[in-house]
């Protein structure tokens, strides 16, 4: 379970501790034969490696995480990985397959259980691929989903990101005072949060 310390590590913005952590899990998973437990670490080392820009590495980690993935049948996984894949295309300005990568992934997550914590990511990373695609009706209704979802959770930073996603797609329709209204909000959310 020390992937889950390094995901967390990551998300407060301890990338070399995480790095740490997560090499040290999948040396531990692979000494011991643990299958999940690598493609878990691999997982981890996938958004790592995005943050770091090392993107063949992070299409290895993702490739690596996936087979394992597949061959233990855990959609739960899979949906994940495929998420972490159609963020890796969108910073490779591939969003048709950002856009493939996350409707396989919430294909995925519809057949076990949409209620997983991370769905609404999901529903936000949709959106966002379907806007850099132009595919506005379709960003709009992904972003309505996540905002709904992310809400009644009481998530604190995914609706301050689906703002800043709503102002991007007012400001491709053109609306843009209401975009700017939207973009002033996210920053002001975010700021609250300390999330630079």
């Amino acid at each position: 379970m020390t992937y889950s310390a390094a995901w967390a590590s990551m998300l407060q913005g301890n990338i070399l501790e995480s790095e740490r952590i997560a090499q040290e899990t999948l040396e531990k998973a692979q000494k011991n034969n643990a299958v999940g437990a690598q493609a878990w670490a691999f997982l981890v080392q996938t958004f790592l490696a995005i943050q770091a820009s090392q993107w063949q590495r992070a299409q290895q980690c993702s490739d690596n995480a996936l087979t394992i993935a597949r061959m233990l049948r855990d959609l739960d996984l899979q949906a994940r990985i495929l998420w972490g894949r159609s963020i890796l295309a969108g910073w490779l300005n591939d969003w048709e397959m950002a856009i493939g990568e996350i409707t396989e992934a919430l294909r995925l997550s519809q057949q076990y259980d949409n209620s997983s914590m991370v769905y609404p990511h999901f529903l936000l990373q949709a959106a966002q691929a379907h806007l850099q695609a132009n595919h506005l009706d379709e960003a709009q209704r992904y972003l309505d989903q996540g905002m709904r979802l992310s809400q009644e959770r009481q998530y604190r930073q995914l609706p301050a990101v689906g703002k800043r996603i709503q102002g991007s797609i007012l400001r491709a329709r053109g609306e843009y005072a209401l975009a700017q209204t939207y973009f002033e909000q996210s920053l002001n959310e975010l700021a609250a949060l300390k999330d630079n």
